[in-house]
């Protein structure tokens, strides 16, 4: 076995849940919430020690500077692009990660978000990351890097345990993790309190970790989220992002079946992560057409995933201008720079099952008929085997 084969096995066999990375209490309270089946016992016990391990690194760093960021004022309104799993988020987000003036929680901090400022925590923590981290993304081949822009909702479970990314651990308890930490159903004011507190601190800290100005989010959660958002930003903008259901499922689907192998801690079976797909697409996209009208004028703006990447270019441009975010011009340039890399990018191949398709076109009919979408023609429809390819 080559060097380079040993190194990319080490890397999949160190493998850890987030929560490895995060506040040991967390850690703790998230672990309790669902049962650890013994075939995962290895992955818990590794988890918990290198938690218990960094504690005080990240006890250290928020007596010494949670103070000094709560604090500080967030000058600008956030950007906040939303939009179901597999839309487009992330590539809409590495768009605007480009642009100097804007925040974003990179990857390293998605996964140590406590552990940001205090020296030597980030030096040794950064260094695992960066050895760690594989070069592209399983389930979709996205480039990644310890300082690219990342989702902040692991951030938020790793800081305490109020996250909807719980359900990589638990994939049974999915539904119970919408309802609390989506929809906000049959939690505590004081854990609201908390949620809403951390993730204003966790934005300030992404900003003054990339120098930004103005904080842009890629969190697919925060679809259901709009009203609470705009509690804490009334000036916030939003921009959804959409893409055809019947894509949106298959690529959905091939990228849990291969992120969560890494992360979780009890079985899924295909029919169970199938059904949380169905359930919280229906959920997430229901609520996003019934609550964007509360956004004021000015605030919103939708893109079409296909229209962005034949013209990434032209939509930033479309939605700078919508959104009123100033400095396009001197961005456009790493736009088109990177655009032009993109091209070589190769998208996941799929082919779907007629009886998955015709659940499909059942049952999220109403999103088929919201954006104006078709079956794919690229897309294969077999009459038996498997569902993705």
């Amino acid at each position: 076995m080559s060097m380079l084969k040993s190194v990319a096995n080490f890397k999949k066999e160190i493998a850890l849940p987030a929560i490895s990375g995060g506040n040991f209490g967390a850690m703790l309270k998230t672990i309790q919430q669902g049962r650890v089946q013994p075939k995962f016992y290895g992955r818990l016990i590794a988890t918990v020690l290198i938690s218990a391990l960094a504690q005080p690194f990240r006890t250290y760093e928020r007596l010494r500077f949670n103070h000094y960021f709560d604090k500080q004022a967030i000058e600008n309104p956030p950007v906040f692009i939303i939009g179901h799993w597999r839309s487009g988020t992330t590539h809409l987000h590495n768009f605007f990660g480009l642009d100097p003036q804007m925040g974003y929680v990179s990857t390293y901090q998605s996964a140590f978000p406590d552990m940001m400022f205090g020296q030597p925590a980030r030096f040794i923590f950064e260094k695992f990351m960066r050895f760690a981290l594989p070069k592209k993304r399983q389930g979709d081949n996205v480039v990644m890097d310890a300082d690219y822009p990342q989702e902040e909702e692991f951030a938020l479970g790793n800081i305490h345990s109020l996250c909807y990314y719980n359900f990589w651990y638990f994939p049974t308890r999915t539904q119970q993790y919408y309802d609390r930490y989506i929809d906000f159903k049959n939690i505590r004011p004081d854990e609201l309190h908390i949620w809403k507190t951390e993730y204003t601190r966790l934005i300030k800290k992404a900003l003054a970790n990339t120098r930004g100005k103005i904080f842009v989010s890629k969190n697919p959660p925060n679809t259901g989220r709009i009203e609470m958002l705009l509690q804490m930003f009334p000036n916030a903008r939003f921009i959804h992002i959409y893409r055809n259901p019947v894509e949106v499922y298959l690529s959905t689907y091939k990228f849990i079946t291969s992120m969560m192998p890494s992360l979780q801690l009890e079985d899924a079976s295909p029919e169970l992560i199938s059904n949380n797909i169905f359930s919280v697409y229906t959920q997430l996209m229901r609520k996003y057409l019934n609550t964007r009208h509360i956004i004021p004028d000015g605030q919103l703006a939708e893109v079409r995933f296909e229209d962005f990447e034949q013209n990434p270019v032209q939509e930033m441009h479309r939605l700078y201008g919508q959104l009123g975010i100033p400095n396009f011009k001197q961005a456009a340039p790493l736009f088109e720079k990177y655009a032009s890399k993109q091209k070589s990018y190769e998208k996941n191949r799929f082919y779907i099952q007629e009886s998955l398709l015709n659940r499909i076109l059942t049952e999220w009919d109403f999103a088929m008929k919201q954006w104006d979408y078709d079956v794919p023609p690229h897309i294969e429809v077999k009459n038996g085997g498997v569902a993705v390819g």
